[in-house]
């Protein structure tokens, strides 16, 4: 079978009334692993011998465990999408979206926090990421969409 045609797989999530957000703020369903745009834009950036971006790509397939793909792993598949490529983590607190702008060779997350939003506070946000503090949102199990996709990245859906 192609790598074009293997579905991303569907995930367990823990139920909206333990949550204190809206799961639909989410840039992609909730029990879904990606998003068929983000799994071309991973089979392009795939020269047939990026190891990582094989490993990230077969992890949103279920072929291997979903967390198996070490951080690393994400950040450089990221980068080799060319900035088409943003990982979404997400939580009982809220939600991110990790991308890179390789114009400014640097990656960025957008996010909601719902603890900001109980505190009266904006619950978005958009800043300057390390690549250490970048890597230490990826933990777990990733999911994917495009940049295209997103709904906190800027150029992101509205």
């Amino acid at each position: 079978m192609a790598a074009t045609s293997r579905q991303p797989t569907t995930r367990s999530h823990p139920p909206n009334d333990d949550l204190s957000w809206d799961l639909d703020q989410l840039p992609l369903p909730a029990d879904q692993s990606a998003t068929d745009a983000a799994l071309a834009a991973l089979d392009e950036a795939d020269n047939g011998q990026r190891k990582t971006v094989k490993r990230v790509r077969a992890a949103l397939c279920g072929e291997i465990p979903a967390d198996e793909p070490r951080p690393i792993d994400w950040l450089r598949a990221i980068q080799h999408t060319g900035g088409d490529l943003v990982v979404v983590t997400w939580s009982s607190a809220g939600f991110n979206e990790i991308e890179y702008v390789p114009d400014e060779g640097r990656f960025f997350v957008a996010g909601y926090s719902a603890l900001d939003r109980l505190q009266g506070e904006d619950p978005y946000f958009r800043e300057v990421a390390t690549r250490s503090a970048a890597k230490d949102l990826l933990h777990g199990a990733p999911r994917a969409v495009t940049a295209d996709e997103a709904t906190l990245v800027e150029g992101g859906a509205d």
